[in-house]
């Protein structure tokens, strides 16, 4: 498995917040979220689905890049 990252969304559907994340990340949008998380390695570390406002825990996240799908738009973050 792993994330294909030929295109990396540069729309503003969703606001994520802090980049680069400490402990905490923020992730708002409208609409329903499917929200998947990977490493750096491909490998999905965090699923998880809600509407708005979503805070995600990233305090035991190793150092390093993440890309973010939600609902197929692909960004990147910093941790």
């Amino acid at each position: 498995g792993g994330v294909d990252m030929t295109e990396i969304d540069n729309q503003n559907l969703y606001t994520i917040y802090p980049n680069p994340v400490q402990n905490m990340l923020n992730i708002v949008g409208k609409d329903n979220m499917k929200i998947n998380i990977y490493n750096s390695l491909g490998q999905k570390i965090y699923s998880v689905e809600g509407y708005n406002n979503i805070i995600i825990d990233a305090s035991n996240w190793e150092t390093g890049l993440y890309i973010i799908d939600i609902n197929n738009h692909f960004y990147k973050i910093l941790k």
